[in-house]
Parts: structure tokens; C-alpha cells; sequence
């Protein structure tokens, strides 16, 4: 599929034929305002699934029934329009082969790609904080097309 370095998230050992949902990392952290390390986030993420129940009761879930394939990390690419087409094209696949993408970043670029990969409507994004910024140090904000 694409160049991605392998780190397994627990529990989600599904082939990728078999699986519903595809899961990627985007360990990305170029354009941060504050201070670098989110690149760390899909590793640390993978770290601490590991302590995770995988039984929901509130629901009736559990997690190892779901079909989960981790395809790793992405070989990122260094500029942001770069990255954000990148992830796009991995977002695109994954929905083409009819399946549930979910991303762990990273930083904000990342979420642009995957939300152009897909229908406006159907994505979540779970953030500690929203950016609106327009510009940071000199450099334009990578904008959604369908957003100003």
C-alpha cells in the first residue's frame, strides 16, 4: 500500500483484507506553535493501548471482536501541503477499499489530508484544543478546500 513503519496497536491484529476499520499513524509535528513532540503522539498511543479495557459494558463491545488492522506509521513527508496530500492519499485508499479509516497524529496538518479523503460529514477528530490560527511564524495555515 504505502511506506509504513510498523508499531502494532493492541488488539488490533486483523488482516487488512479482514479488517473494517484501517488504523495509520501520522507522527508529524513541523508546523506546532508551542513545543515539538507530537510527532511522539502514535507511538505513545500504541504504548497505552496496551492498558486499555478492551470491554465496553456501558455498550456491550468488545474491542478484540472488532476488526482493526494497524498498517503503522507513515514515512512522513517534511512540507505541510506535501504531508497533507500524503495523508490524503492514504485516507482515499483505505475509504476506496471500503473501509473505516483512523488516524492517530500528530499535529493538526495531518487531520486536513484525511478530511480531504473523505465526505465532510462522516470524521471525527478527537483534539485537546482547535487551531485558528491563519498563519504561524510567516507560514499561511494549509486551508480545508471546502473552508476559508
Amino acid at each position: 500500500m504505502h511506506d509504513l513503519a510498523h508499531l502494532h496497536f493492541a488488539d488490533a491484529d486483523a488482516s487488512y483484507e479482514d479488517a473494517r476499520y484501517a488504523m495509520f499513524g501520522v507522527p508529524y509535528d513541523a508546523t506546532t506553535s508551542f513545543k515539538p513532540g507530537a510527532r511522539f503522539g502514535p507511538r505513545a498511543i500504541r504504548e497505552l493501548s496496551f492498558n486499555f479495557e478492551p470491554y465496553d459494558p456501558s455498550t456491550g463491545v468488545d474491542f478484540c471482536e472488532v476488526p482493526v488492522a494497524d498498517l503503522g506509521d507513515l514515512s512522513v513527508l517534511r512540507l505541510p501541503e506535501d504531508l497533507v496530500g500524503q495523508v490524503a492519499d492514504v485516507t482515499g485508499d483505505i475509504v476506496r477499499d471500503g473501509k473505516v479509516p483512523v488516524m492517530l497524529g500528530g499535529e493538526h496538518t495531518a487531520t486536513i489530508g484525511a478530511v480531504r479523503a473523505v465526505r465532510p460529514e462522516v470524521y471525527v477528530v478527537c483534539d485537546a484544543h482547535l487551531d485558528l490560527r491563519d498563519e504561524l511564524d510567516g507560514q499561511p495555515r494549509v486551508r480545508h478546500p471546502a473552508r476559508p
